[in-house]
């Protein structure tokens, strides 16, 4: 503000000496002649003090809540320290029903600006899992990844807890990663499908949502086996019964007719064994 106050003192005695003009002391100062007016102005209004910075704020706020229905807010809060602001918006609306009431998220931060919200306290923290960070490896079969599918009732009435155990040769994959993702870092491991031809197999895909395809129709088999392949093999002398395998691991018997899974027991011999 010296500045400003040594300006106008300067321009106002060479003004009345006439020794030189408004525009060139404004140059000297390298200040605009527009900026240099107006300190005059402020000077002349209201002496030095006015020469201070004033605030950039807009001088009123046309949707700024009254100060009466801040007051009758805080009234009905401190008489009701247990109330939020939606119950207090509603106590008032029916009260005064003509009153346009601030929005409950507005009357929250009048709230707050009073000091009259108590925050929620900080969560206590919790101890770190023994084995929680990430684990980097370092050869192929030094760390192992677990995934547990949940369980599923097969056909013979017996419970099946699949899950799928890979090795990672570079870095396991995290719990948000795809399973696209696993299966681009993880060896696939050779499933259990004998390498030698058996006669009548029918391999099958299992998709996503546990379908698989038979003769142009698609068959409900169970979600827990997506991605993976399933051996049909004749069920004996039936026609049109094939009993399902995944892997050694019989699954059920189809009926092909009824595109169903029947509760027919297996055939007594297997024709798949575990290499």
């Amino acid at each position: 503000m010296s500045i400003r106050l040594e300006f106008v003192h300067e321009c106002l005695h060479a003004i009345r000496a006439g020794t030189t003009t408004t525009r060139a002391l404004c140059a000297v100062y390298g200040i605009s002649e527009k900026t240099g007016y107006k300190w005059l102005a402020r000077f002349e209004q209201g002496g030095a003090e006015a020469l201070v910075d004033r605030p950039h704020t807009a001088a009123r706020c046309p949707h700024r809540t009254p100060a009466a229905h801040r007051e009758a807010i805080i009234a009905l809060r401190l008489a009701h320290p247990g109330w939020g602001a939606r119950k207090l918006r509603k106590i008032l609306s029916d009260e005064q029903p003509t009153v346009c009431w601030p929005a409950p998220s507005t009357i929250t931060t009048l709230l707050a600006q009073e000091g009259l919200v108590v925050g929620r306290p900080p969560r206590r923290p919790r101890g770190a899992h023994p084995s929680a960070g990430r684990l980097e490896a370092t050869a192929p079969n030094t760390v192992w990844t677990a995934d547990y599918k949940g369980e599923f009732k097969t056909q013979d009435g017996q419970w099946c807890w699949p899950s799928t155990t890979s090795c990672g040769r570079t870095k396991p994959s995290s719990k948000n990663r795809r399973r696209a993702t696993t299966r681009r870092r993880c060896d696939r491991g050779p499933r259990a499908f004998p390498r030698r031809s058996i006669q009548r197999l029918q391999v099958r895909r299992v998709s996503i949502p546990g379908m698989f395809h038979w003769r142009s129709a698609k068959t409900f088999l169970t979600s827990a086996l997506a991605h993976e392949p399933i051996g049909l093999t004749p069920h004996g002398n039936t026609d049109g019964l094939w009993d399902v395998y995944f892997s050694a691991l019989w699954l059920g018997t189809f009926d092909e007719r009824t595109l169903t899974m029947t509760d027919s027991p297996p055939s007594p011999v297997s024709p798949i064994h575990p290499v």
